[in-house]
């Protein structure tokens, strides 16, 4: 081809694109942002309630200023995982923090709309419920107890061939501590197998019932072998201290005993027919979580009406029948009560523990976010309560901790 007609050829082709490329329209992003817009007003956090929360439950108030009413045109912050917004105002919004780990979180709101978000200084967000004790799934705790430093003490099952013991749990982080405190020996060595229940008593000593048996024990001050204290006048599995040092004693069909401080013990109440499975003294009462022959469990009471010990007529608090959802096809298997008359009935249904709040209406606590069952619970000197998940395998045979916002009514043993 001769070199002009190359040229002239490669001409054409380029006219040619030029004018098809005049002819086409390009298309033009929208404008996302005007910088003369002025904006939405710049959102501010003044306080905070209330003062800490427990992620995926506790719903928390932030009340400010320039918040947008639409619910989805707010997002909080804890860090940096956003919560779930239940309701909102100019002023208001209601949130519930993420599950998150026990720590401070920066809390931070961003409005559509506004150019900068409302920063709020750090908010402590904990777990509803731990694994305390660094406990394993093979690990088989029969029994637990808080002392008056918040020292835990676990009861576990002896291995094969080997001596049950009692283990010390510090209240120092991460709570997976655990050193040797006792073995369940009698005064002859021979090796008994389980405590059912355990008590911190007066002058330091570790109370330790027998399961279904007269014999109750305790180890000394510092720890180690256990000692017969008394053989009670009946069978027992659940224990606790009045505000006059005395002990009672309830197991199955075998009536209440109590144990006076200079040892001397007899047979109180009415309780010879129930099977016993929880004791706690609050307010001058003893409370017992029982079934009576021919009925649901359920929760009494008996005022304690002397420095003796003696018990009023039971009197029934709850019948398990009238508990709501799933409750009454369950166990009854513990209690505990807060300072503030709330009781705390433990069993194995799938939401394990129920609250009775006084006057008020039953409730499953912290629903969805516990696992069964709650075999015991122990009140620490604070606002944990702690569960004892015994009667189970693998993963859920743990003790948990459990945040309450809460203290627990007093106990008279520490």
């Amino acid at each position: 081809m001769k070199p002009h007609t190359l040229f002239s050829s490669c001409l054409t082709l380029l006219t040619a694109i030029m004018v098809l490329g005049a002819g086409c329209s390009k298309d033009v992003p929208p404008v996302v942002w005007d910088p003369d817009a002025p904006g939405a007003g710049t959102p501010s956090i003044r306080f905070v309630s209330p003062a800490s929360a427990l992620g995926g439950i506790t719903r928390v108030t932030l009340s400010g200023s320039n918040f947008s009413p639409v619910d989805s045109n707010n997002i909080v912050y804890f860090g940096v995982q956003a919560g779930q917004v239940v309701s909102s105002t100019d002023t208001n919004i209601v949130v519930v923090p993420p599950d998150l780990d026990n720590g401070s979180y920066p809390i931070k709101v961003v409005v559509s709309g506004s150019f900068q978000p409302a920063i709020y200084s750090a908010y402590t967000v904990e777990h509803a419920g731990i694994e305390y004790g660094g406990f394993g799934d093979l690990d088989e705790t029969y029994s637990i107890a808080v002392d008056g430093a918040e020292t835990m003490f676990a009861q576990l099952r002896a291995a094969t061939g080997d001596t049950a013991r009692v283990f010390v749990v510090p209240p120092t982080p991460p709570y997976t501590a655990k050193t040797l405190y006792g073995t369940l020996k009698d005064a002859l060595q021979r090796q008994w197998p389980k405590a059912s229940d355990m008590r911190v008593g007066a002058g330091g000593y570790l109370y330790l019932q027998q399961t279904n048996n007269a014999n109750l024990y305790r180890i000394p001050p510092g720890g180690g072998v256990t000692v017969l204290y008394t053989a009670l006048p009946a069978r027992a599995t659940a224990i606790d201290f009045d505000q006059n040092g005395n002990l009672f004693a309830g197991g199955d069909r075998a009536g209440m005993s109590v144990v006076k401080p200079d040892g001397a013990q007899r047979i109180v109440g009415s309780y010879a027919t129930m099977t016993i499975k929880a004791l706690k003294v609050y307010n001058g009462e003893l409370y017992v979580a029982a079934a009576a022959p021919g009925a649901t469990p359920g929760i009494w009471k008996s005022t304690i009406t002397n420095t003796d010990g003696d018990l009023g007529a039971p009197v029934q608090v709850l019948s398990w029948a009238q508990a709501p959802g799933t409750f009454p096809s369950s166990a009854v298997l513990s209690l505990a009560i807060a300072v503030d008359g709330t009781l705390y009935v433990g069993s194995d249904n799938a939401d394990p523990i129920l609250a009775i709040p006084p006057g008020g209406t039953p409730s499953a606590l912290y629903t969805g976010v516990l696992s069964p069952p709650a075999t015991q619970l122990i009140w620490g000197t604070g606002q944990y309560l702690y569960c004892n998940r015994d009667h189970t395998v693998g993963a859920n045979r743990r003790v948990i901790r459990i945040a309450m916002g809460k203290n627990g009514a007093p106990y008279y043993g520490r």
